[in-house]
């Protein structure tokens, strides 16, 4: 290098550096090369960025002879903003390899060229060791031009716009309001139950959304996501929801059970609902979780149209029918009042059921009706029915409070009390175990009785083996026990096998303790069973019938399966149970004392 001359300079554009340096050095360009001492990184006033290089250009005669600056080159896509920059290598312009030229060569060839070029941003740098180890095999006429990517961009990413997601049915949510403050759903029949805690909405804030850049550092403007659904016109009343913040997003949790309704533009979750009718068209089925409360019909019906549709199935936690239930429907509640009447195949399952006529089935804790006719009723404490006809019964207690008509058939575990009897062929029983859940209770205890049998006599026959093994070796332990006490008084070694003659009878003795103490627990056990099957067996022994009236001929009393009496008169207040007379149980009718 002759004439060596140097200029340092700080520059944003090394290409134009460079055309000036040739100027004020003399020297043509293509002898002018450079080194880059520092960079740094700025942005404008628009958010462009820029690189600012510290320069030293210097003369270099010799950089027109270097051959892998001469192959290498920088494309970029075209346009005004182009977004991927290549290393293009240009293999055709070699005579032969290049196999003197090392890899930090390479990579300090293609720094140089991207920052001439003014590639500043998205430079792979991480993997430009990989890029130059690819670009140095390759260094050989043999192999055809290629372009490796050096430089990528960012692609702008748009703004969302806020937006609100509904998770329940916000149209559905709609009704009349009575007076009383009660929904009437007469347009849009239908419920929507939400639980304590259960995501009702989710609100997303708008987002500013990314910047972007071209490898030329220039920057790419986002649309900012804009205010479109807005959460302040969505309201809640404050103490139905709960609001959870989580970074973009806005959640509103139910706070309570119940059905939300729209009143006077608020959401609210209510506890009490009231509904014109039930059926397919309009309602379908209905289920109302947590505390809530059913009104179905404004009034009872004209008998032309069900308040619950036929097939229709309600459940809540009160449900009160101001009308009829058509056939096939269910209601399941822990409170059932139907003002009505319900239909022979309807189905009604509560804890606790209050009817006006009922004519299907009945399974409740109690149940109280006004008319029953041809109805099965099922209480797992008590029933109590004005006038009843035809009605099959089963609970514990069973009170007939005006008149039995006929055909009815009422079984009772501890008490059947009737005001008076009109009609034949009703049969009243004192039948515990024809109650279904007394029935499956005493089918457990015959199981587990058998097999407590089966379990006792294998383990009785293991207690008599070791009792019959502990017999006989009682009399051999007498000779050995005198042995080792003669053997010990004379003051002589009592032989080991002794020793553990005895060891070993003591544990057989325990085992002998062991295996009888199961025996008797197992006994004692199936002693327990068997009280408890006989208790529920002559259970029937406690209860008693008491007629206030009158019960004429023709009715059936029933006390167990053996003991059945056909009246054969009237009878007026009279107490009917079961007493042992002369060693044979007997039904006893006898008069209750008047009140004084």
């Amino acid at each position: 290098m002759e004439d060596f001359q140097v200029i340092e300079k700080e520059t944003d554009n090394i290409e134009e550096s460079i055309e000036e340096a040739a100027t004020t050095l003399g020297f043509p360009k293509k002898f002018l090369d450079f080194d880059i001492l520092e960079e740094r990184e700025e942005k404008d006033n628009l958010g462009n960025l820029k690189k600012i290089y510290k320069i030293k250009i210097f003369i270099n005669e010799e950089r027109n002879k270097d051959k892998l600056d001469n192959i290498l080159s920088i494309e970029t896509e075209p346009g005004k903003h182009p977004m991927k920059a290549f290393i293009y290598v240009d293999t055709l312009k070699l005579n032969s390899p290049l196999i003197d030229i090392n890899e930090e060569k390479i990579i300090d060839t293609i720094k140089k060229k991207l920052a001439k070029d003014g590639i500043i941003y998205g430079i792979k740098t991480k993997i430009l060791p990989a890029i130059a180890k690819e670009i140095k095999k390759r260094l050989s006429p043999t192999f055809k031009p290629f372009k490796i990517l050096i430089a990528e961009g960012k692609k702008p990413v748009r703004g969302e716009n806020s937006k609100l997601v509904f998770h329940f049915d916000r149209y559905k949510a709609a009704g009349t309001i009575y007076k009383n403050g009660k929904i009437d759903y007469k347009n849009k029949n239908f419920l929507v139950p939400v639980k304590k805690g259960q995501l009702l909405l989710e609100f997303f804030k708008p987002t500013q959304g990314e910047e972007g850049y071209d490898v030329l550092g220039n920057i790419l403007v986002q649309d900012v996501g804009v205010m479109i659904d807005d959460l302040d016109e969505v309201k809640f009343s404050p103490d139905s929801i709960k609001k959870i913040e989580e970074g973009r997003v806005i959640k509103i949790l139910s706070n309570k059970e119940g059905v939300i309704v729209f009143r006077n533009g608020i959401y609210e979750i209510d506890t009490s609902v009231a509904i014109d009718k039930v059926d397919i068209k309009t309602t379908g089925n209905l289920t109302a979780e947590g505390d809530v409360e059913l009104e179905i019909g404004r009034g009872l019906s004209d008998g032309v149209e069900d308040t619950i549709a036929a097939g229709m199935k309600v459940k809540g936690k009160k449900v009160v029918v101001n009308g009829d239930v058509g056939p096939k429907a269910t209601i399941e509640a822990e409170e059932v009042e139907i003002k009505g009447s319900v239909h022979q195949e309807a189905f009604i399952k509560a804890k606790k059921a209050t009817i006006a006529i009922c004519r299907g089935t009945v399974e409740a804790e109690d149940i109280e009706i006004d008319l029953s006719e041809h109805a099965k009723l099922t209480a797992t404490n008590k029933v109590s029915i004005n006038k009843a006809v035809a009605t099959k019964i089963f609970a514990p207690k069973v009170q007939i409070n005006d008149v039995m008509m006929s055909s009815c058939i009422t079984t009772s575990s501890e008490s059947v009390l009737i005001n008076k009897v009109d009609g034949g062929d009703n049969i009243i029983s004192i039948k515990p175990l024809e109650l279904p859940w007394i029935k499956e209770k005493y089918k457990e205890l015959l199981i587990k009785e058998k097999y407590a049998k089966t379990i006792l006599k294998s383990q009785e026959k293991k207690f008599l083996a070791v009792r019959d093994r502990l017999e006989s070796e009682k009399k051999k332990q007498e000779p050995i026990l005198k042995t080792i006490q003669k053997l010990k008084k004379e003051g002589k070694n009592v032989p080991n096998a002794l020793l553990a003659a005895v060891k070993k009878f003591k544990e057989l003795q325990e085992t002998f303790k062991k295996e009888k103490e199961e025996y008797d627990s197992l006994k004692k056990e199936l002693e327990i069973l068997q009280k408890q099957i006989e208790n529920l067996r002559n259970s029937y022994r406690d209860g008693h019938i008491i007629i206030k009236d009158k019960i004429p001929a023709n009715n059936i009393v029933e006390f167990d399966d053996v003991l059945k009496q056909v009246l054969d008169k009237e009878h007026r207040k009279v107490k009917i149970y079961v007493r042992e007379i002369q060693g044979k149980e007997s039904i006893v009718i006898e008069p209750i004392p008047e009140e004084s």
